[in-house]
């Protein structure tokens, strides 16, 4: 998840998120993405008639 690692690093400028990104291990930035990449979304797409 490269968002994380630019909060971190100072790429990104959002103080709120570069505080809560300073505390995740680099570690757990995989297992964050293998856990929201095997979510099933809330709301299901309609066909088109």
């Amino acid at each position: 998840m490269r968002e994380i690692g630019e909060y971190k690093h100072g790429g990104r400028k959002n103080p709120i998120m570069a505080g809560m990104s300073a505390t995740i291990r680099d570690d757990d930035v995989q297992v964050l993405a293998d856990y929201y990449s095997h979510l099933t979304p809330a709301l299901a797409t309609l066909k088109r008639p």
